[in-house]
């Protein structure tokens, strides 16, 4: 018999449990390497593939985690803004030295 376990852990529990996963394991690219195509890992996504209650909770529940990954995962971009429900989107750029900036 499977014990229920973190399944059924309240909403608030779990909120706080997948906000930390997410800052601790966001999805990003993996390093390319030759020969084949860029890979991702997917990060606290994964947590979407345990059961269909994890998956309400993060989808519809909370914007925030996808507004802040929304360029980490390119291929995946407009199902992450989607997501997001017009959350503040948070925007990692990497820069080198000789990058220049002009914002109007």
């Amino acid at each position: 018999m499977v014990s229920a376990g973190f399944v059924s852990l309240k909403s608030d529990i779990l909120f706080e449990l997948f906000s930390l996963i997410a800052t601790t394991d966001p999805p990003r690219p993996l390093p390319y390497v030759d020969p084949g195509p860029l890979c991702y890992h997917l990060g606290w996504v994964r947590l979407t593939h345990v059961c269909r209650i994890w998956r309400a909770i993060i989808i519809e529940e909370m914007p925030r985690l996808w507004a802040r990954a929304v360029c980490n995962l390119a291929p995946a971009r407009d199902v992450m803004l989607a997501r997001a429900r017009g959350s503040p989107l948070t925007l990692d750029l990497d820069l080198d030295r000789d990058f220049k900036l002009n914002v109007k």
